[in-house]
C-alpha cells in the first residue's frame, strides 16, 4: 500500500512539473501558445475542451507526442479522430504516459453540438492506472466544456476535467485532479491571435496562462506562451499543406530542463 501511495503521488507530482499526469494539454499548437487550450478550436478540443470541436470545419485525425525533460518514463502519446453527423460532433481519443513501470491512460469520448453562437460538450474517460506489482486501476470520470463566440474577434471558453471528482480508489483519499479552466481568445486581425487563461486544479495554486499566433503566409502559424505556475515559456511553429498538418512546440521550465511536442494530423476534406 505504501508503494502505491508513494508512486501516485509522484505521478501528480510530475503532473505539476510537467504538464503529465492526464490527456491534456495535447496538441503543439495548444503547447505552443503556453496551453491555452480552453477557447481554441481544432482536432485536440477533444482533449483539451470538447466543446470547440462543434466549431471544426472537417473531420479530422491526428497523433500527438510529447517528451519531457528527455526521460522516457515520462513520454506521452495521444491519437484522436473527430466525425461530425448533421449537428452533433463526436471526438475519441487515447492516450498513455508512463512507462512499465508506472503508466497511466485515457480512453475518452466526447459529443459537442453548437447552438447559434454556443458550443457545449461533455466527455466521458475510462482512466487505467497501472502500477508494477499492484493491480490494475480502472476508474470513470466525466467533464463537460462550454465556448462562445461573443464577437468575431472574441470568444471565451470554459471547461471543468473530472466534474465528477472520480477518486483513485474507495480506500484511498486520493482523488483524480479536478482542474477548471476559462479564457478568452481575441482575434485583432486575421494574422494574430491573442489567448488568455486561468487554470486551477483544486489542490494547488491557480496556473495563468497567456499566448499568441502569428500566421505571417497562409498555411504556416508561429506560437509563443508563459505560464505562471510553474513558471515556463513556450514556443512552437506549425506547417498545413493541403490535407496534412505538422506541428513542433517546445517549453522550457529553468528548473528541469526543456520539453518537445510534436503532432501530425490529417484533414478529410
Amino acid at each position: 500500500m505504501k508503494r502505491l501511495i508513494l508512486l501516485v503521488l509522484c505521478g501528480f507530482m510530475f503532473h505539476k512539473a510537467a504538464g503529465t499526469g492526464y490527456p491534456f494539454p495535447a496538441g503543439s499548437g495548444a503547447v505552443g501558445m503556453g496551453n491555452t487550450s480552453v477557447s481554441r478550436t481544432d482536432l485536440w478540443s477533444v482533449v483539451n475542451n470538447i466543446s470547440g470541436l462543434a466549431n471544426l470545419e472537417s473531420s479530422a485525425c491526428g497523433i500527438y507526442y510529447a517528451n519531457y525533460f528527455g526521460i522516457q518514463a515520462l513520454n506521452k502519446y495521444n491519437a484522436a479522430i473527430a466525425i461530425p453527423y448533421k449537428q452533433l460532433w463526436t471526438g475519441i481519443n487515447i492516450s498513455r504516459y508512463g512507462d512499465g513501470n508506472y503508466n497511466e491512460s485515457f480512453l475518452g469520448l466526447g459529443l459537442a453540438h453548437k447552438i447559434r453562437n454556443v458550443s457545449l460538450g461533455i466527455k466521458a474517460d475510462l482512466f487505467q492506472l497501472q502500477i508494477s506489482e499492484e493491480k490494475t486501476i480502472h476508474k470513470l470520470l466525466f467533464s463537460f466544456g462550454g465556448q462562445a463566440e461573443l464577437s468575431k474577434e472574441l470568444s471565451f471558453g470554459a471547461y471543468i476535467h473530472n466534474i465528477s471528482q472520480t477518486k483513485i480508489r474507495k480506500d484511498l483519499e486520493e482523488r483524480l485532479p479536478t482542474v477548471m479552466k476559462l479564457g478568452i481568445l481575441w482575434k485583432p486581425s486575421s494574422k494574430i491571435q491573442l489567448s488568455v487563461e486561468t487554470e486551477k486544479e483544486i489542490r494547488y495554486s491557480m496556473n495563468l496562462k497567456a499566448g499568441m499566433e502569428y500566421a505571417p503566409v497562409k498555411g504556416f502559424r508561429i506560437w509563443t506562451g508563459i505560464n505562471s505556475f510553474p513558471s515556463r515559456v513556450f514556443f512552437g511553429a506549425g506547417i498545413r499543406k493541403y490535407n496534412f498538418e505538422i506541428a513542433y512546440a517546445t517549453g522550457t521550465m529553468s528548473a528541469a530542463g526543456s520539453t518537445h511536442h510534436l503532432t501530425l494530423n490529417y484533414y478529410f476534406r
